[in-house]
C-alpha cells in the first residue's frame, strides 16, 4: 500500500505543479480555449510567446507547416511566413523582424503572438492577472457611399464579424453591435448628410467582453432598412432608402482637378484630391493588406493620373469607374494605418506611422503645493507619486526622441491657491494645466493621478472626455494593466474632468492605483512600481502614435483647417467648434 500511496501523492503534486500551465488560456472571437502549453512571457520585449495555432485558426487564419516553414494567411488577405528558429518574417512580401524567434517545442508551435496578431490584422490583449490572451477581429474601416437609390454604410473587419442590428428612438438611430471585436483606433464620427442619414459614429462599447457599437444618426425614423454581410462575413452592409438620382441630372457632381501624393515626412504621406466641390468619398483601409482604396461616388476625373511619389507607396492609380464614380488605389509597400479628412473643395487621405520622435507630449502630474490629492493610509501623498512618475516618464519619452513638457516640475500649483481652495480658483488652475498643452500645440496630454476609495478598492483606471481621446485612453489602460498587473478598473468617459475636457488634443487621465489600499500604497511608493508606470505610459504613447491614433487626430485637424479656410475665403463666419470641443458639457463639480 505504501508504494501506491506514494504514487498517489506524487501524482497529486504533479497535478498541483501543472495548475499554472492549465490556467493559461485564450479567448478567440469570444470563445474560451485552454492553452495546450504554458505561455512564455518576454517582459523585456513586451511579448508573449504562445502555442496559438488553434486560437488563430478559430479566427479563420489558414496555417500550414512543412519542413520548418509556417505559412499563415488571414481572412483579410494578409500573409505571414516564418521559419522555426528564426526571428525574421515575410509579412505581405516584406522582411520584418520579430521580437523573438518562432520555436517548436514538442507538438506545439510557439509564436510571438502580439506581433504576429498585429501583422495579421487581429486585435490582441494580454491580461496578466488572469493569464489570458484575448484575440478578436478588428473593425478596420467604416465607410459610406451615395448610390443611385440608397445610402450604403459598410463596416469592414479583419475577420468574420458577429453582429446584431436594431433601431432606437428619440432621436431616431440605427445601431449595429459587433460582438467580440475591437475598434482599431479612436472613436470615429463621419458626417454624411445624405438623404435621411446625418452621421455615422463608432465606439468601443465595452471591454471584456469586447464589443463595438456603430450608430447611424437619422433625420427621421426610417421605415425600412436592410443589413447583410459580404466577403465571407468580414463586411457588414447597411442600406437605407434614398431618393433616386439620375446620373445625367444628379446634383452635386464635382470635377476632380488633380490628385497628388505629398510627402509629410519619411513615414507619413498625404493623398490630396483637389475638386470643384466636396466629393462623397469612402475609404477602404484594409489594415492587414498593403492597399488603400478611395471610392468617389459623385466625381468626374479630368485625368486618370496620380502625381508625386512617396517611399510608402509602390504605385498609385486613378480611374473613372462609372459616369459619376471614380476610384483611387494606393498599392503600399507594407500595410499602413490611414485616415480621411474631408473639405469643401476636395479631400485628403493621411497614411503611415507617426514615429515617437515626432510627438509632443504634455505630462500633468496631478495636484501639487497645498493640494496634496488623495492621502495614503500611511501618509504617502498623491502629489508626490504623480510627480515622481511624470519625471520618470519624461526621461523615457525623451529617450525615444519625443518633445516632452510638464505642467509642473516641483511641489507647487500653477497659481497660488489657498487651502482649502475655492471651486472657481481650483477650476482656473486646472484649466491652466490644459492650457499648457493647448498653447504648445501638443499631440498628447496625459494627467497622472492616484485613486482613493474604500479600503478594499483596488486597480487601475483611465478616463477620457472627448471621442478623439478614446484611442489614447484604451492603449494607456492596456499598457498600464500589462505593466502594473493591477485589477482592470476600465476605460471610462467623464465629460466633467476639467483637464481632459479642455484639452484640444487627445487627452487622458490615468489613475495608477489606490492610495486608500495599504497594499497599493506600498506599491505606489516603490521606485520600481513608479518606473513600471512610467514605462507603461511611454509605451502607450508610442502605440497611439504608431497604430494610427495620431493620424486620425491629424486628419481631424486637416478637416477643420480646410473648412475654416473655405469659410474665410467665402467671407462667412468661422466654423463653430465641434460639439466635443473643450469646455462643452464640463461641469463645475469636479476637481480633476
Amino acid at each position: 500500500m505504501r508504494p501506491a500511496f506514494a504514487a498517489s501523492v506524487a501524482a497529486l503534486l504533479a497535478a498541483l505543479v501543472a495548475v499554472p500551465a492549465a490556467a493559461d488560456r485564450f479567448v478567440a472571437g469570444g470563445e474560451p480555449m485552454p492553452s495546450p502549453a504554458p505561455f512564455q512571457v518576454l517582459a523585456d520585449k513586451e511579448e508573449v510567446c504562445a502555442p496559438a495555432v488553434a486560437a488563430l485558426r478559430r479566427l479563420g487564419v489558414q496555417i500550414t507547416a512543412a519542413d520548418g516553414r509556417i505559412d499563415m494567411r488571414a481572412p483579410n488577405g494578409a500573409s505571414l511566413i516564418v521559419r522555426t528558429g528564426s526571428d525574421q518574417a515575410l509579412v505581405n512580401g516584406v522582411e520584418r523582424a520579430l521580437p523573438a524567434a518562432v520555436s517548436r517545442q514538442g507538438e506545439h508551435l510557439f509564436l510571438p503572438l502580439r506581433t504576429v496578431a498585429w501583422h495579421l490584422g487581429i486585435a490582441y490583449r494580454w491580461d496578466q492577472q488572469s493569464r489570458t490572451i484575448f484575440l478578436h477581429p478588428r473593425v478596420t474601416d467604416i465607410t459610406f457611399a451615395r448610390l443611385p437609390d440608397k445610402v450604403r454604410v459598410t463596416i469592414g473587419g479583419s475577420a468574420q464579424l458577429s453582429y446584431s442590428a436594431g433601431t432606437l428612438k428619440q432621436p431616431p438611430r440605427i445601431y449595429v453591435d459587433v460582438a467580440n471585436a475591437d475598434l482599431f483606433a479612436a472613436e470615429q464620427q463621419i458626417l454624411v448628410n445624405e438623404a435621411d442619414l446625418v452621421s455615422v459614429r463608432a465606439s468601443q462599447n465595452s471591454l471584456n467582453p469586447d464589443s463595438v457599437r456603430v450608430v447611424l444618426d437619422l433625420k427621421q425614423e426610417v421605415p425600412a432598412y436592410h443589413h447583410s454581410t459580404t466577403d465571407g462575413g468580414r463586411t457588414i452592409v447597411i442600406d437605407l432608402p434614398a431618393p433616386k438620382l439620375e446620373p445625367e441630372t444628379a446634383q452635386g457632381t464635382v470635377t476632380v482637378d488633380s490628385i497628388r501624393l505629398v510627402r509629410r515626412s519619411d513615414t507619413v504621406c498625404a493623398l490630396v484630391v483637389n475638386a470643384s466641390g466636396a466629393p462623397v468619398a469612402s475609404l477602404s483601409d484594409r489594415r492587414g493588406t498593403p492597399q488603400t482604396v478611395v471610392e468617389l461616388s459623385n466625381a468626374r476625373l479630368t485625368e486618370e493620373r496620380v502625381e508625386g511619389e512617396h517611399p510608402l507607396v509602390e504605385s498609385a492609380t486613378a480611374e473613372q469607374t462609372g459616369e459619376n464614380e471614380a476610384r483611387i488605389v494606393l498599392n503600399l509597400r507594407s500595410p499602413q494605418p490611414a485616415a480621411l479628412a474631408r473639405g469643401p473643395r476636395g479631400l485628403c487621405v493621411l497614411l503611415g506611422q507617426v514615429p515617437p520622435g515626432d510627438v509632443t507630449v504634455v505630462l500633468d502630474p496631478g495636484h501639487g503645493g497645498g493640494q496634496p490629492g488623495a492621502p495614503g493610509r500611511s501618509g504617502l501623498e498623491e502629489k508626490t507619486v504623480n510627480l515622481a512618475v511624470a519625471l520618470r516618464a519624461e526621461k523615457l519619452l525623451r529617450a525615444q526622441g519625443a518633445r516632452v513638457l510638464l505642467t509642473r516640475r516641483e511641489d507647487c500649483s500653477l497659481i497660488p491657491l489657498p487651502v482649502p481652495a475655492p471651486r472657481d480658483q481650483l477650476r482656473r488652475e486646472l484649466t491652466m494645466r490644459a492650457g499648457v498643452a493647448n498653447k504648445q500645440g501638443a499631440d498628447v496630454f496625459i494627467s497622472i493621478h492616484c485613486n482613493a476609495g474604500s479600503a478594499s478598492a483596488r486597480g487601475t483606471e483611465t478616463y477620457y472626455s472627448t471621442p478623439r481621446s478614446l484611442g489614447l485612453a484604451k492603449v494607456l489602460q492596456q499598457e498600464l494593466l500589462k505593466g502594473l498587473g493591477r485589477k482592470d478598473g476600465g476605460v471610462r468617459r467623464r465629460k466633467d474632468f476639467v483637464v481632459t475636457s479642455r484639452s484640444l488634443m487627445p487627452a487622458a487621465l490615468v489613475e495608477l492605483a489606490f492610495l486608500s489600499s495599504a497594499e497599493e500604497e506600498a506599491l505606489l511608493g516603490s521606485p520600481e512600481f513608479q518606473q513600471r508606470a512610467a514605462q507603461a505610459i511611454t509605451d502607450g504613447v508610442r502605440r497611439f502614435a504608431e497604430e494610427g491614433g495620431l493620424l486620425a487626430y491629424y486628419a481631424e485637424l486637416e478637416s477643420v483647417k480646410w473648412v475654416q479656410t473655405g469659410a474665410a475665403a467665402a467671407r462667412s463666419q468661422p466654423t463653430p467648434a465641434a460639439a466635443d470641443s473643450p469646455g462643452s458639457g464640463a461641469s463645475a463639480g469636479d476637481s480633476r
